[in-house]
């Protein structure tokens, strides 16, 4: 993982000095094949069926994002979910991209009152 992680350090410091102006794109060829080779051995490393739950190559998937902001899931003890009714029900806000419409979700709030 540290391997991937100088690569991409290293790929984003040679992107770091170019602006609108830059014409001609750097050579990264030989940078992006030890890339996806280093991508390649760490996917790898993970099970085959269900790949990374928290990891999508060097960044965290949105499912271990989620985990984290509702850490009552992730836990060193399930027992802590006793403090929880049976029946609740853990489930993440719905969050809008800020292109769509948030009118609907507000109708659905009036319609709730």
């Amino acid at each position: 993982m540290i391997h991937l992680l100088n690569l991409e350090f290293i790929r984003a410091e040679i992107y770091r000095g170019l602006d609108s102006e830059s014409t001609t794109p750097p050579d990264i060829t030989v940078l992006h094949n030890h890339i996806k080779e280093a991508r390649d051995k760490l996917n790898s490393s993970y099970n085959k069926y269900f790949g990374s739950l928290f990891k999508t190559g060097s960044h965290a998937s949105f499912f271990s994002m989620q985990v984290q902001r509702y850490a009552d899931l992730y836990t060193s003890d399930y027992l802590n979910l006793l403090n929880y009714p049976l029946f609740y029900n853990f489930c993440a806000n719905v969050n809008a991209m800020p292109h769509e419409n948030l009118g609907g979700a507000q109708s659905i709030d009036k319609m709730s009152n």
